[in-house]
């Protein structure tokens, strides 16, 4: 049964270094590497004890965050070496990405208060309705506007009588 025991700085392998960099680097996650902390034998590293270092010991929490780049260096290759093979188990691959590093879909979304939002008209309006809002404009008189008023009055009529 495993005794869990305090471990120290001097209880960690010489090596200890290349050794979890080795384990980051082929992708493990932060949880394996604990798991298999390098460690003099009698001894084992626990969760906890990682945690602490982590958050307690800068330099410590360094070489992690530099073996973190090489386990996310590890997956991002994986999935880039791999986007051909058909055997690739994809799906599993994503989740990963977005549970170990955060990765997500992108959802575009655009905020437009109800004062930019474009006002559509799905009925035609009332051409005689539609001259007297507009009479302002027909008052100044131009041949283009005499134009455009009497086309939209011909396309509403004709419109109107086609049954729906």
């Amino acid at each position: 049964m495993f005794k869990p025991t305090i471990v120290y700085p001097d209880d960690l392998q010489d090596d200890w270094i290349e050794q979890i960099m080795d384990m980051f680097a082929q992708g493990l996650s932060q949880a394996e590497v604990a798991a298999q902390f390098p460690v003099k034998p009698g001894k084992k590293m626990t969760w906890k004890i990682y945690q602490h270092w982590t958050e307690r010991k800068p330099e410590f929490k360094e070489i992690i965050e530099d073996g973190l780049f090489l386990s996310l260096a590890w997956w991002e290759r994986e999935g880039r070496t791999n986007i051909g093979n058909r055997k690739f188990n994809a799906v599993l691959w994503y989740m990963q990405m977005k549970n170990r590093y955060g990765y997500r879909d992108r959802i575009e979304q655009t905020n437009i208060s109800k004062e930019e939002k474009p006002k559509l008209n799905r009925k035609p309006q009332d051409p005689e309705k539609w001259s007297q809002q507009y009479k302002h404009l027909q008052d100044q008189s131009s041949p283009e506007m005499e134009q455009l008023l009497s086309a939209a009055k011909r396309t509403n009529r004709r419109k109107a009588r086609k049954p729906h």
